[in-house]
C-alpha cells in the first residue's frame, strides 16, 4: 500500500477510559468504581466497570487466510468478544454472546471490526453484514449496496469506505460520531473509537476535527507537513496514527501512558483499546503501552503479522497463523476456538 500525502481527521468523544474527574464533567458518559475494566451493558450501549481475570490462549487451527490488503483486518477484539476471518472466508466469534454478538453469518468476508457489542464485516462481493446489539441500530441502519471496501466498528456506531473513499456513519450519535462524519473528503482509511472516529486521506495535510474534545483527542490531532499517515487507530480518550517512516504518534490524554510510544522503536502495524495501544515492529515482535491493569499490555514473544487492541484486551495473528488473544478476560474473549 503506498500513499504519498496523508491528514488525520478526528471527530466525537470517547466514552470509555473516563477518569473520575472526567465523569464528572459529562456523567451520562461513564461509571467509575474503584477497580475493575471497562465494559458495555449490551441494553445501554454504556460504559461500566466489572472486575475479571486474565488469560493468554493460542488458537489449535492454523490461519490459512487469503493473500488480503495490507493493514486490512482479518482479527478483531471488541469489549467483551472476539472475531477472526477463518481460512475458508468465514468468521467465527468467541466470548460474551448476551447481545448476539457470536452469531455472525454465514458467507464469505475479508475484512471485519468487532465494536463494543457489535461486530461488522465486508463480504467478498463488496456488501456489509453487522450483527450483536443493536440498541442504537447499529445493526439495523447498517447501509446498502455492494461498494465497501472497509468497515470499522466503535460503541454503538460504525463506519465504512466506499470504493471512492466516501465514509459513512451510523448507529449511536450521542457525541456527533454520525452527524458530523466529512461527507466530501476521500479518505484511505477509516477508523472508529469508542465514540469518535478517524481518518486519513491523501488529498493534503490539513487536519480537520468536530465534535467534543474532552481530552484534546481531536483538536490535538498531529497536522505537520512531514507526517504521511498510512492509518489512525483512535483508542479510548486517546488516538495514534502510523507514519510512514514506521513512527507511532498519538495525541490525547495520556494518564496510563497511552500517548507515548515507546521510544526508538518503529512499528509496522498498530492499534488502539481504550487505554492502551500495540504495535508490531520491522522485526515482527511485539510491544504495547499504556493502561496494564489487566495484562494487557504484557505482550508474548513470538512473530506477529496483525494485532488488535480490545477495550482491555488483545489479540493478535502470528506469522504462523496463529491466534494469541491476553488481557480482561471476563467473558471468554480471550480464549479463542
Amino acid at each position: 500500500m503506498v500513499r504519498t500525502a496523508a491528514i488525520a481527521c478526528c471527530w466525537g468523544l470517547m466514552a470509555l477510559g473516563c477518569t473520575e474527574t472526567e465523569c464528572a464533567k459529562d456523567d451520562t458518559d461513564c461509571v467509575t468504581t474503584t477497580t475493575g475494566t471497562l465494559t458495555t451493558d449490551p441494553t445501554t450501549d454504556t460504559a461500566d466497570l466489572t472486575t475479571t481475570t486474565t488469560s493468554t490462549t493460542t488458537s489449535t487451527t492454523p490461519y490459512t487466510g487469503f493473500d488480503f490488503p495490507e493493514y486490512v483486518e482479518r482479527i478483531s477484539a471488541g469489549d467483551q468478544h472476539s472475531c477472526r476471518i477463518e481460512g475458508d472466508e468465514s468468521i467465527v466469534c468467541w466470548g460474551d454472546t448476551s447481545s448476539g454478538q457470536l452469531g455472525a453469518p454465514g458467507g464469505s468476508f475479508v475484512q471485519l471490526s468487532a465494536g463494543a457489542n457489535h461486530t461488522c464485516a465486508v463480504a467478498t462481493d463488496g456488501t456489509l453484514a453487522c450483527w450483536g446489539g443493536d440498541k442504537t441500530l447499529q445493526v439495523t441502519d447498517t447501509p446498502e449496496g455492494d461498494q465497501w471496501v472497509q468497515v470499522t466498528s466503535g460503541q454503538g456506531f460504525s463506519c465504512a469506505r466506499d470504493t471512492d473513499g466516501m465514509v459513512t456513519c451510523w448507529g449511536s450519535d450521542s457525541h456527533g460520531q454520525v452527524r458530523s462524519t466529512p461527507t466530501t473528503v476521500a479518505a484511505d482509511w477509516v477508523g472508529a473509537g469508542v465514540n469518535h472516529a478517524c481518518l486519513v486521506r491523501s488529498e493534503d495535510t490539513f487536519i480537520f476535527c468536530w465534535g467534543d474534545d474532552l481530552a484534546e483527542q481531536s483538536s490535538t490531532a498531529p497536522q505537520s507537513d512531514k507526517d504521511v499517515f498510512l492509518l489512525v487507530e483512535p483508542g479510548g480518550f486517546h488516538s495514534c496514527g502510523l507514519t510512514d517512516q514506521n513512527e507511532v504518534i498519538c495525541w490525547g490524554t495520556n494518564d496510563a501512558g497511552q500517548s507515548t510510544p515507546p521510544p526508538f522503536k518503529g512499528f509496522t502495524r498498530m492499534s488502539s483499546g481504550a487505554q492502551f495501544s500495540c504495535g508490531i515492529q520491522p522485526d515482527t515482535t511485539l510491544t504495547c503501552w499504556g493502561d496494564n491493569r489487566f495484562g494487557q499490555t504484557d505482550a508474548p514473544m513470538g512473530s506477529f503479522e496483525q494485532v488488535s487492541a480490545g477495550f482491555q484486551h488483545v489479540c493478535a495473528l502470528t506469522t504462523t497463523g496463529m491466534t494469541l488473544c491476553w488481557g480482561e478476560n471476563g467473558s471468554n474473549q480471550c480464549l479463542p476456538p
